[in-house]
């Protein structure tokens, strides 16, 4: 993974991805996002090892959804139990987006909950 940045993650509205070097070294005060970004890296990675193998059956017009749960037991390590809980408290809308670079490849994958967000009429 070359970089990696997200959106409506836990603390961060709008993390622009950060590059990432060979070995990458996380420096800041308590409660900074630490934690959060690694989580972050650890969700994206289990979620594209899920679907590794799958992607080649995608069409690019008509992509099928891939199914993402934080209780997943793949993800159970990273102690995050729901949308909700992951969902930034300051987001917009309902959608959590994670963006990274991996070799040549950007990668972007939206987790959405159904209803999280409902727009008055």
């Amino acid at each position: 993974m070359k970089s990696l940045g997200f959106r409506n993650f836990r603390k961060f509205e709008n993390l622009e991805p950060l590059e990432l070097g060979g070995v990458t070294f996380l420096v800041g005060e308590n409660n900074s996002g630490k934690s959060t970004f690694t989580k972050g890296a650890l969700l994206l990675g289990n979620f594209l090892k899920m679907i590794s193998g799958k992607l080649i059956d995608v069409d690019i017009m008509d992509p099928r959804k891939q199914e993402f749960s934080f209780r997943s037991p793949k993800f159970r390590h990273v102690y995050i139990d729901s949308f909700y809980q992951a969902l930034c408290n300051q987001a917009q809308n309902g959608v959590i987006s994670f963006k990274a670079n991996i070799d040549d490849c950007v990668i972007i994958v939206n987790v959405v909950e159904p209803g999280a967000f409902f727009e008055e009429r």
